[in-house]
């Protein structure tokens, strides 16, 4: 449970930092392990408002043993992409 809370924190406060930083929309991508449903649906939505992510081990089944990660876009980067 620890592990849990600990890694919900710290993306918490990563979509805190990059929306200060001007960051809008954000990408969840998948690290490397063999990936339960929920993570590939997440993967798949692609480029999605911060508003609407869902963070890495919230919503997924893998919890604390989630190995994806976000990454963060500017407005026009998103765009490109």
């Amino acid at each position: 449970m620890y592990a849990d809370s600990s890694k919900v924190s710290f993306f918490r406060g990563k979509s805190r930092s990059a929306k200060e930083a001007g960051y809008t929309p954000a990408k969840r991508f998948l690290g490397i392990a063999e990936h339960f449903p929920d993570c590939l649906r997440y993967h798949a939505r692609g480029v999605v408002p911060i508003s609407e992510l869902v963070l890495p081990s919230q919503a997924c089944v893998c919890g604390s043993q989630c190995r994806c990660n976000l990454l963060y876009l500017r407005l026009e980067e998103a765009i490109k992409s």
